[in-house]
């Protein structure tokens, strides 16, 4: 399966979670193509150029942190351009600081998944590390295996 990662990171902790979930998709013999958009991204004017095609790969793996209480604005702008096949299947992944989903991280999910609704996606699963959490390792393996576990069916 040919699978895209469209990401964006700034501080890495997005890109850590995703480097552990390229591992697991490549041992089960899939391509992986990482596409971060913090290079087309100008944070003074706060403007994304860079809006690479999803529509040519088998799954697409939308991953963002939450900024402000909502999906950063990177993702935002790049969401908006999105083109998608019809029913395509997708992950959606979020890292936030705080401890709970209720301040940011369940806002920035109903934000992707409003942005993409018009393809109809399928989505095969979701979920968020909070960053500040005592169970942040915890969490990650359980996204690992949950992602990890949706290629399989």
């Amino acid at each position: 399966m040919k699978i895209g990662f469209i990401f964006y990171s700034e501080s890495g902790h997005t890109l850590s979670v995703l480097n552990q979930l390229e591992k697991v998709y490549k041992n089960k013999g899939h391509f992986v193509e990482k596409i971060s958009l913090y290079e087309g991204y100008d944070i003074k004017k706060r403007i994304l150029t860079y809006f690479p095609k999803a529509n040519e790969y088998d799954l697409v793996l939308f991953a963002s942190p939450v900024q402000a209480f909502s999906l950063a604005i990177p993702m935002v702008q790049y969401l908006e351009h999105v083109e998608l096949k019809k029913e395509q299947k997708t992950q959606l992944l979020l890292t936030q600081h705080f401890k709970r989903a209720c301040f940011g991280g369940n806002r920035a999910l109903r934000q992707m998944k409003k942005a993409i609704e018009g393809y109809n996606p399928v989505i095969l699963c979701e979920g968020i590390v909070h960053w500040s959490s005592k169970e942040r390792e915890l969490q990650i393996e359980q996204i690992i295996a949950q992602f990890g576990s949706a290629m399989d069916e």
